[in-house]
């Protein structure tokens, strides 16, 4: 086959969907020697991608979800000749002429309701929650989720798809699996002018990651606990200009300016460093579809204190992290200081969390895919088919009946 990937987000910023496209592509190219892809990214991308001939990369223009941008993805599909269309977010071009697969992040972009996230449904936003991004799902021939959780809050609002749609975890980061050399280690945070005690928060700063909650739990720490007084709280975060000036509002208000530290768009080597040198990893979200940072604080050795919430509970694994209420600052504060004081607890949290992240792969994501791709929407009289009972159980699996 001829399969399409629209990864037009890589390019666009550093964030969890253009690592999760990056890492999942450079995962297919080991996997997949027999199929053609066609690659759409933006034309902003610089970072070279580890890809075998079988990948042609196609920069774009425009915002991916923006009109013009949308008519030149259905003109570039036409004149590549796809047979296949993976999308790796959850809105697709109304009028495209092959099949399509959609991934599902997250229900951010699905959500009614503005006390999970903290959107309000502003006109436009309506427009894209009941028109594109309910047409894409509709006409997508398979959906997949990266989490459980996912699928389950994404099926609560579409019920009808439930039949189509099929749960592949994200994987992991392979340079969180490499020991980093202890000199480079001193040179990158020397160069990042890392405070000698932290906690930390890796990820956006979108409204449904509970940021205003977690500030206010750190404040309250810095204010009240003398034993936290050299305590900072660093973040390793993406985000607009004007997003990075509220939470510089949002510091000074607090009164905590001067113990926290915001590292923007950090290098592949720097969020190894920031990681591995911090003292826990705090998620305080009100809904989350994956976690990535669970699973890269985990292989860090990095006790996670992570909301009760979404995804999180399942990615953390049993026992792989300390869970609370987002919205009970009292229990939050408590168990800050358990994890960062009683060492048994620490060393606990460690073990269990190493063993959980190790059971996720990109490599394993890139398999499923690809079967999906072979089984799912392959023509039956092009491919020899396993033994009927092997393909029944397979698919079973994956629809979970």
């Amino acid at each position: 086959m001829r399969i399409g990937i629209d990864a037009r987000f890589l390019g666009e910023k550093t964030s969890g969907l253009a690592r999760y496209s990056e890492n999942l592509l450079e995962a297919m190219a080991r996997a997949d020697t027999h199929n053609d892809y066609v690659v759409f990214v933006s034309r902003k991308l610089q970072r070279k991608l580890k890809l075998r001939p079988n990948f042609k990369l196609v920069p774009m223009r425009g915002h991916p979800l923006g009109l013009t941008a949308m008519i030149r993805m259905i003109l570039a599909v036409r004149r590549e000749k796809i047979d296949l269309l993976h999308v790796h977010f959850p809105a697709s071009p109304p009028v495209i002429d092959c099949p399509v697969l959609i991934t599902v992040h997250d229900i951010v972009p699905f959500a009614r309701e503005s006390a999970v996230t903290g959107y309000r449904l502003r006109p436009w936003r309506r427009l894209w929650s009941y028109i594109l991004y309910t047409m894409t799902l509709t006409r997508a021939r398979w959906v997949t989720c990266v989490s459980s959780a996912t699928r389950e809050a994404l099926c609560r609002l579409y019920p009808e798809l439930r039949h189509k749609t099929i749960v592949v975890h994200s994987g992991v980061d392979e340079i969180f699996r490499t020991p980093i050399e202890a000199t480079t280690f001193e040179l990158i945070r020397s160069r990042l002018e890392l405070p000698k005690r932290y906690m930390l928060y890796s990820g956006s700063i979108r409204a449904e990651k509970n940021i205003a909650a977690l500030l206010r739990v750190f404040a309250t720490i810095r204010q009240h606990h003398a034993a936290m007084e050299d305590l900072w709280l660093v973040m390793e975060i993406s985000g607009a200009e004007h997003e990075l000036e509220a939470l510089s509002r949002m510091a000074r208000q607090y009164g905590i300016a001067d113990r926290l530290q915001v590292v923007t768009d950090a290098k592949d080597d720097e969020r190894r460093v920031i990681f591995e040198d911090a003292r826990l990893l705090i998620l305080l979200s009100r809904a989350e579809g994956f976690g990535f940072p669970i699973l890269e604080a985990q292989l860090s050795g990095l006790p996670v204190i992570a909301a009760d919430a979404g995804a999180l509970p399942e990615i953390a694994g049993e026992d792989g992290a300390v869970l609370v209420d987002p919205e009970d600052q009292d229990s939050v504060i408590h168990l800050i200081e358990r994890v960062l004081t009683d060492e048994s607890l620490r060393r606990y949290l460690i073990d269990r969390g190493r063993a959980n992240a190790a059971d996720y792969s990109w490599n394993e994501s890139a398999r499923q895919l690809t079967q999906i791709y072979d089984f799912l929407f392959y023509p039956r009289d092009q491919v020899e088919l396993p033994p009927r009972n092997k393909l029944v159980t397979l698919v079973s699996q994956w629809l979970r009946l």
